[in-house]
């Protein structure tokens, strides 16, 4: 196989060379020109040269020139490859230059200083990037987020007691399915004691105006407090009132101790317990002088006229559920009438009484003077056409 020159005298050639990646380019050219070797053995050389780009570096100082002579001792001493020895000048044969390879983009060395410093400032931005990613992410979940606003308490919202007496466990704050036989009617007698004593309070007298810190004020002589009605039930007078009833009540019972039974006695005669029944009896004294007031500005026009409706709902309720218009109300509507039919039928059958002769000693004769005229007026007025809507009552 001839060959245009040695590797060993291609490389004394270009000895003094500073550009270590064109003189392994060259090598590898020559190795694969000449084919010295085997496929595997210019792999081999071609991985060596390599390794060797990436130790050192162009530029990185005049030992980086050339290689080492243990590499050059491994190329020339590796079992693989075959000694080609140097050829005569004489006899050289001219043959085509080798191709020389592309210079390839320099791989940096780690140990250079502008490698490094390159590279923590690449970290450092990198770690500026991340904390703004951050908290754009932490600010995102806050604004998408709905934020809690405080609860505000209002006049009427807050407690007159603290939380440590007046816990769930006071028994004025107990369902009525939760309370026993007893419990209702002990309740129901402080409920009366602690509005009586908030009337005495304030100086108010049943049929009398509800007097205000506005007016009217109280025109019998004595000392009295007096409510603030346009306030909550949190103002200062109001509190005042309420903490003054749970006293009086609490140092009357504790020396009557008649009035409530010793094993309800504990559970009721708390100052929590009083002052919540205060608080469920200020509503309808608030509401007392606010249809007072009214009152005066229209003359008590508006309480008339809501009593009036309430009255006339009363008879109505009244005359729907008597039996004469059972037949009526289960044409219209079954399950109204059949309600208080089956009433009559199961109190008949409790106390051993006759059905039919309740059902006609339960019907007034004035609902039939009423209520007959007004139905066969209303078959005249549908058959005929004729009728006055003077003759038409509504029960």
């Amino acid at each position: 196989m001839s060959t245009s020159g040695s590797p060993s005298q291609s490389i004394s050639a270009t000895e003094g060379a500073h550009d270590t990646e064109r003189l392994a380019a060259n090598l590898i050219a020559m190795l694969q020109s000449n084919q010295v070797g085997s496929e595997t053995t210019s792999s081999q050389v071609v991985a060596q040269v390599m390794e060797l780009l990436t130790r050192k570096a162009p530029g990185a100082g005049p030992s980086s020139s050339l290689p080492s002579a243990a590499s050059q001792h491994h190329l020339s001493s590796s079992p693989s490859m075959t000694r080609i020895p140097p050829s005569r000048p004489d006899h050289f044969v001219p043959t085509s230059a080798p191709s020389i390879l592309p210079l390839s983009p320099s791989i940096p060395s780690p140990d250079d200083p502008h490698v490094a410093l390159h590279a923590e400032s690449g970290v450092e931005e990198l770690l500026h990037r991340l904390t703004d990613l951050e908290q754009a992410h932490r600010d995102a979940s806050i604004s998408t987020r709905r934020r809690r606003r405080p609860t505000r308490l209002t006049d009427d919202d807050e407690e007159p007691y603290s939380k440590h007496q007046c816990g769930t466990h006071l028994v004025s704050r107990l369902q009525r399915d939760r309370l026993d036989e007893m419990d209702l009617p002990v309740r129901a007698y402080l409920q009366k004691e602690v509005r009586k004593t908030m009337y005495n309070l304030i100086g108010y007298q049943r049929g009398a105006l509800m007097p205000d810190i506005s007016g009217p004020l109280v025109a019998r002589s004595g000392l009295f407090l007096v409510p603030d009605f346009k306030a909550g039930i949190n103002a200062p007078p109001n509190r005042l009132i309420q903490g003054r009833e749970a006293e009086m009540v609490l140092a009357y019972e504790r020396d009557h101790p008649g009035t409530v039974p010793e094993t309800h006695r504990e559970r009721w005669l708390q100052a929590g317990v009083l002052l919540d029944l205060a608080r469920a009896s200020w509503p309808a004294m608030k509401l007392m002088h606010t249809e007072q007031r009214l009152a005066e500005l229209d003359g008590g026009e508006k309480k008339m006229r809501r009593e009036r409706e309430a009255r006339r709902i009363e008879r109505r309720k009244t005359v729907s559920a008597t039996p004469f218009h059972m037949e009526l109300n289960s044409r219209t509507d079954p399950q109204r009438g059949q309600q208080p039919r089956d009433a009559i039928v199961d109190f008949c059958q409790e106390h051993d009484l006759d059905h039919q002769e309740m059902r006609n000693a339960l019907v007034d004769e004035e609902w039939l003077e009423r209520s007959g005229p007004v139905m066969r007026t209303g078959r005249e007025t549908r058959a005929g056409g004729k009728s006055s809507s003077r003759q038409v009552q509504s029960p």
